[in-house]
């Protein structure tokens, strides 16, 4: 997952210090208040890792299907997401359906996918829980909740660490996110267009140099966003704990240098700042046609590289993403 589960526990770990502290006495309703605030900030962003990865884990087995039943799996997640945080029994029903589809497929991933949505659940009840405690002034019930929960992140710890990171491709559709991504990773381009549907992630290994003079192997996750609007919980979704972000811009289509801010908006309002590399594609066509000045000032805002690529000849693409993936692992 890329949830970060040692920062994320050391805050509870913190806010348990303190209620402990101020066990036998009438904790201060502020104090039981600040311990609700950052279980509800832990719970956010271990459910949303948690449906990231069971995407991951769904769209990873859809590529093995024929486009049909792909597309069927696929929707059948969507659902089940975007019910989370409703009716407990409409969610889990949406879920079992997405569930048993994926089983059809691959009985082992199917079973990881029904533990993450399980924890999903386990993790927001908490959060109720915690509510009524620090409502009513139960000190004691406060810190339950809280213990519990640290279990619950101390398990997800426990799986194998791989040094990876997560970094969307952002943008609007057809301005060459999944050409980008296969020139980068494959090398190879093709003039078909196809849109992406929910989300495809791929996996490159990067040489990255090292303080000492050498180099480290990282591992980046790719994830090609579909262009076309989505649902709030449900875009958030692909979006959240991403490490950095590509935007991409067609140098032949002025409405995705306009839209460029609101895809910013959306990666600063669910992960705040993270290294962006802008990329302005489809620089080999004959008449550019991108707001220059406009992308410029953009990139001068979020402090952001701007680098004028052809998915179509492999103009500076490898080593965009790969400035990329460096300035994001330091």
């Amino acid at each position: 997952m890329y949830l970060d589960g040692d920062t994320t526990r050391a805050e509870l770990r913190e806010v348990l210090r303190r209620l402990r502290d101020l066990q036998g006495t009438p904790a201060p309703k502020d104090e039981l208040l600040v311990a609700l605030g950052v279980m509800s900030e832990v719970a956010g962003a271990y459910c949303d890792a948690s449906f990231a990865r069971a995407m991951t884990i769904v769209h990873e087995v859809s590529g093995r299907l024929p486009k049909e039943r792909a597309a069927s799996l696929r929707k059948s997640l969507h659902r089940a997401v975007q019910s989370f945080g409703g009716q407990e029994t409409e969610f889990r029903r949406q879920a079992y359906q997405a569930l048993a589809l994926l089983d059809r497929v691959d009985r082992r991933t199917a079973g990881e996918a029904r533990s993450l949505f399980e924890s999903a659940v386990r993790a927001e009840r908490l959060l109720v829980q915690g509510a009524f405690s620090a409502d009513a002034g139960d000190t004691g019930g406060m810190i339950r909740g809280l213990e519990e929960f640290d279990d619950l992140l101390a398990s997800n710890s426990k799986a194998p660490r791989t040094r990876k990171i997560k970094l969307c491709m952002l943008g609007d559709g057809a301005v060459g996110k999944t050409s980008l991504i296969r020139r980068y990773v494959t090398g190879t381009f093709t003039d078909r267009y196809e849109e992406t549907v929910g989300a495809r992630i791929t996996e490159k290994t990067v040489l990255v140099p090292d303080g000492d003079g050498s180099t480290k192997e990282i591992v980046a996750g790719l994830w090609d966003i579909m262009g076309h609007e989505l649902l709030g919980r449900l875009r958030q979704s692909y979006v959240m704990s991403a490490d950095a972000a590509v935007l991409v811009v067609s140098a032949s289509d002025k409405k995705s240098a306009a839209s460029s801010r609101e895809w910013v908006r959306l990666l600063d309002q669910t992960v705040g700042k993270v290294p962006v590399a802008v990329l302005v594609n489809k620089m080999d066509l004959a008449k550019p046609d991108a707001r220059r000045e406009e992308v410029a000032d953009l990139a001068t805002s979020i402090s952001a590289q701007v680098v004028s690529t052809s998915a179509k000849t492999g103009e500076k693409v490898a080593e965009g993403i790969d400035s990329l993936v460096a300035r994001a692992v330091r």
